[in-house]
């Protein structure tokens, strides 16, 4: 199984002394965290979410079932706070490349390359989240911060609509990642030739 890359997204903590040691609970629980967000994103790399469980998690961070608990209500949870950080570290590449003062199109191509560069460096990373979020699905569909989500009212041509346009969806997302793989041919090709 692939590993994450130390210092881009996540930064792999140090092992934890066995018995009695100086730490606070408070940071035995942050490095358990990062534990558990980590092995979430490679599992989910590696799998896809949906046959991942909580005890798949804890063995591969190396702590307990409780720990998790300990840490996430739920698998859904522990997802959540690995796409934040994702989001996080992404935001604020593009942030740094934003600063940089040029023309309109030489401002796009800074930021394409913020955005593949920061990916590329972290390829497992990448994947989990660019390729296998997306099968989170509605579950993935989550209210803003402290407000439940919305539900309506049932509507059974709802679902029908869903069906049907799963095949669109489909094409829509082939599409979607033809025109990045296209950028990214460009992004390379523009490089090469600044090397030369």
């Amino acid at each position: 199984m692939e590993r994450i890359s130390d210092g881009v997204f996540f930064s792999i903590p140090a092992t934890l002394p066995r018995g009695r040691h100086e730490l606070t609970r408070d940071q035995v629980l942050a490095v358990q965290r990062e534990r558990l967000m980590i092995a979430m994103t490679e599992l989910m790399a590696t799998r896809g979410y949906e046959p991942i469980g909580i005890r798949d998690v804890a063995a591969r961070a190396g702590v307990s079932s409780a720990a998790f608990y300990e840490c996430f209500a739920d698998k859904r949870e522990c997802v959540f706070a690995a796409y934040d950080r994702f989001i996080g570290v992404l935001l604020e590449r593009l942030a740094q490349a934003a600063t940089l003062r040029t023309t309109w199109d030489g401002w796009v191509l800074a930021m394409i390359r913020a955005y593949l560069d920061t990916l590329q460096q972290d390829l497992v990373v990448g994947r989990a989240f660019q390729v296998e979020m997306d099968a989170v699905g509605s579950e993935g569909a989550r209210a803003p911060e402290g407000r439940p989500p919305r539900l309506g009212r049932p509507n059974p041509g709802r679902a029908r609509t869903a069906v049907a346009s799963r095949p669109r969806r489909a094409a829509a997302d082939r599409l979607r990642r033809r025109r990045l793989r296209r950028a990214a041919d460009r992004l390379r090709r523009a490089r090469s030739r600044s090397a030369s």
